[in-house]
């Protein structure tokens, strides 16, 4: 599996309780063309703190050009 770690524009829908569902994702990749990718399945959510901040930091699968 590979693992990319940069910023990425996200779509999400929420519930009631106001947890977040990311549903697709838009990065940049190597040649600088924007790629959107579909989330296919949430395997974990964290919650983290950086520099005080809480965030939450999603591991996702997804499957791009036929690659999971």
């Amino acid at each position: 599996m590979k693992l990319m770690r940069k910023p990425i524009e996200v779509i999400a829908w929420f519930d009631f309780q106001g947890n977040a569902v990311p549903i697709r994702f838009r990065y940049e990749d190597e040649n600088q063309e924007l790629r959107v990718v579909k989330v296919d399945k949430i395997i974990k959510k964290d919650i983290n703190k950086f520099a005080g901040n809480s965030m939450l930091e999603y591991t996702c699968e997804t499957c791009d050009n036929g690659i999971v």
